[in-house]
């Protein structure tokens, strides 16, 4: 009968890896020298940055306080949407109140 596993040795419980030396000390760094460059260098790249858009709250103009949360581009000028107000079962016009939070 062959070998039950052909990977492992039958000296050793573990895998053979050609080309791993058996004497290491643990721990042993598993990072390359190029991936802890490129680490580094994003470790200064990872700055906390303005999100792109934002929440807010758009409130009716029929005065009835019906309001909603939509999300916008921090570029883009405030808001008005033409939107259906249950309260007085009417399409009228939404104006942006107020910033909710960034996303």
């Amino acid at each position: 009968m062959g070998r039950i596993h052909s990977r492992f040795n039958s000296s050793s419980a573990f895998p053979s890896m050609i080309g791993f030396p058996r004497n290491l000390q643990f721990p042993v760094p598993c990072v390359p020298v190029d991936a802890q460059r490129t680490m580094l260098l994003t470790a200064v790249n990872l700055a906390k940055s303005k999100s792109k858009a934002i929440l807010v709250q758009m409130v009716s103009g029929a005065g009835t306080g019906h309001s909603f949360n939509v999300r916008r581009s921090r570029l883009r000028d405030k808001l008005v949407i033409r939107k259906h107000d249950p309260f007085v079962n009417r399409h009228v016009l939404f104006h942006e109140k107020k910033k909710v939070r960034s996303i």
